[in-house]
């Protein structure tokens, strides 16, 4: 599957170009390339780990200038079980951060999902009703207020220190194990400790942080991680953003 679309983020158009596995994998080679380059203009060196990305991936949005000259980001995600999205890693390059180009990429992964299980209903009436959940983990406070600014998304932990929901430590937990058994997480706090410990080259230095410029946000993330400006720590924030069935058809009017 290819698709493209345009989508206008302030005074850029950009175009996006929806691939799935099977295009993503028979491209590896230049896909290896083109995220590793993005990777790396983002403050990371993802090394061999781009090939773990390529391989799990039910699809990607690769973000492109309207040319089509230079690609400026990407996102992978996948589907894990009836009601998760998984997205394990979503990047743009500095000139294009904090511009709320992932926010509306996600929003347009979570109207396909939805589509896709208004599709399904007759096979599996209750999951289409179901609330949906976006599961990640970041050190990225700018992708974590531009999911937690939208109202229709309810996000743990966040800095109201709301109780997390039963169901959500549940779905941490269960996919923080699945994914990465080598990390242990504090069901508590969120925190997945030593998280980068298999990869090292994942985790940011302090200065490379694409920090929100939202006070409350960064200091949440300052605090939860134990930032300082020493260097990098090895540490991430899980967060499941839970979309209530209320919301979900709410999507389609913006």
């Amino acid at each position: 599957m290819r698709k493209q679309q345009e989508l206008k983020i302030n005074d850029k158009i950009v175009e996006l170009v929806t691939v799935g596995r099977e295009y993503l994998q028979k491209n590896q080679k230049k896909y290896f390339k083109s995220f590793t380059k993005i990777a790396i203009s983002a403050g990371q060196n993802p090394e061999n780990h781009v090939c773990d990305w390529i391989n799990t991936a039910d699809y990607a949005v690769i973000i492109r200038e309207k040319d089509g000259l230079r690609e400026v980001g990407f996102i992978v995600y996948c589907f894990l079980g009836r009601s998760t999205i998984h997205i394990p890693v979503a990047m743009v390059i500095p000139s294009y951060q904090n511009g709320g180009i992932i926010s509306k990429i996600i929003k347009k992964i979570i109207k396909e999902f939805i589509l896709f299980r208004v599709i399904r209903f007759f096979i599996d009436p209750i999951g289409t009703i179901s609330p949906i959940y976006i599961f990640f983990r970041t050190q990225n406070p700018s992708l974590y207020l531009s999911l937690y600014n939208n109202k229709r998304i309810k996000l743990y932990p966040n800095p109201n220190f709301d109780i997390i929901p039963n169901k959500i430590i549940e779905i941490a937990s269960k996919y923080s194990q699945k994914l990465w058994p080598y990390a242990s997480l504090d069901k508590r706090k969120f925190i997945l400790n030593n998280a980068y410990n298999k990869h090292p080259f994942l985790a940011l230095n302090y200065q490379n942080i694409n920090w929100s410029g939202n006070s409350l946000v960064d200091n949440f993330f300052k605090e939860r991680l134990s930032l300082n400006t020493s260097g990098k720590s090895k540490n991430a924030l899980v967060v499941v953003g839970e979309i209530k069935t209320l919301f979900l058809f709410k999507f389609f009017k913006t």
